[in-house]
């Protein structure tokens, strides 16, 4: 499984070349390498949010597969018929199974009367410079085409040196029997703390979420986020867009 570095790294490299069969792998690739939050309830409620443990995997997971089609980006790849169904389901659990067994992330869930209700994942991260990308993608023994490579991702920084680093927000799910009564909400809140308090030098936040998930999108804009003036290729072609929101 990559690791999260390599994860942002593909989703950027993947886009850049084309044809049915290499269009397969990149869908397939895709499944894989999707993080981005989904928070499904807004509005008041209560719970307790403790630090994610081994107790807890099974009924996250059970959560998370409540809609896997929801969920995880990728699935308009098997409706289009680029991957099968169950090949679909098989990368999504072994992506999330890796979101929960990398250490880079930082997990919480939120309990009510001890049940696990809900989930949320974040992890600091670095921009990624083309100057990054043409070197792991030289190194992957893959053609480089610069040109090419800056008109897909307009707006990329050009060096390792222009680049910053970020917090993301990986995942943000509540179990489809308490949504909406602010469980996500809380969820989100308590991110954007943990983030401010525990990672002072970071300055972005970022996500990504369905363009078409308005109560989602809402939910971000009444917290400071905004539409990303720089979006990835690849999430656009699946109906996603990067948000992000500044620190003070």
């Amino acid at each position: 499984m990559f690791s999260l570095f390599f994860c942002m790294l593909e989703e950027n490299l993947s886009h850049c070349f084309i044809g049915g069969f290499m269009k397969k792998i990149i869908f397939t690739i895709m499944v894989l390498l999707t993080v981005g939050p989904k928070v499904l309830c807004c509005e008041g409620g209560k719970g307790r949010i403790v630090s994610y443990s081994d107790e807890h995997r099974d009924a996250v997971m059970e959560i998370v597969f409540q809609d896997p089609f929801n969920f995880f980006g990728g699935s308009s790849a098997v409706k289009d018929g680029l991957i099968s169904k169950d090949l679909f389901l098989s990368l999504s659990k072994e992506d999330f199974e890796s979101r929960l067994n990398n250490s880079a992330v930082v997990k919480n869930v939120i309990l009510d009367a001890g049940r696990v209700i809900g989930f949320v994942g974040y992890f600091r991260g670095r921009e990624q410079s083309l100057e990054s990308i043409i070197r792991i993608t030289q190194e992957k023994g893959f053609p480089v085409d610069e040109k090419a490579m800056a008109t897909m991702m307009p707006g990329i920084k050009r060096t390792d040196a222009e680049c910053s680093c970020f917090a993301k927000i990986d995942a943000v799910i509540v179990d489809e029997g308490y949504r909406r009564r602010g469980y996500g909400k809380a969820l989100l809140e308590y991110a954007i703390d943990f983030i401010k308090r525990s990672w002072p030098s970071i300055k972005k936040i970022q996500l990504d979420v369905k363009a078409t998930n308005n109560s989602a999108i809402n939910l971000y804009k009444s917290y400071g986020f905004f539409q990303s003036s720089v979006q990835s290729p690849m999430l656009t072609s699946m109906g996603a867009l990067w948000y992000e929101k500044l620190l003070d």
